[in-house]
């Protein structure tokens, strides 16, 4: 799950709660400590879906498995967590303000 808030003029946070199928049916284990990367995506018709050279932004999910960039710019980005098991890549993730 993803939600933004509005934390400045021009600037919103971006919270996520990531969880997983436990050994048992419904069983929902936080994944602390997974290492998570919102890359800004180039714009123009030339370079869409291209990751810039702009600031890449990085938080770690906590022990009840919240994520949070206090501090996003409106844009397109790719969402990239590093799960135990591989890489799990949100593409064309568009934050307006």
């Amino acid at each position: 799950m993803l939600s933004l808030s509005y934390a400045a003029p021009g600037c919103c946070a971006l919270y996520g709660l990531l969880s997983r199928l436990g050994p048992a049916l419904n069983d929902r284990l936080p994944l602390e400590g997974v290492q998570v990367e919102l890359l800004p995506l180039e714009t123009g018709e030339r370079k869409r879906g291209v990751a810039s050279s702009g600031l890449l932004l990085t938080t770690t999910v906590d022990r009840d498995g919240r994520l949070l960039f206090p501090a996003v710019s409106p844009g397109r980005y790719t969402l990239l967590l590093h799960l135990p098991v591989g890489d799990l890549v949100i593409e064309d993730l568009q934050i307006d303000v």
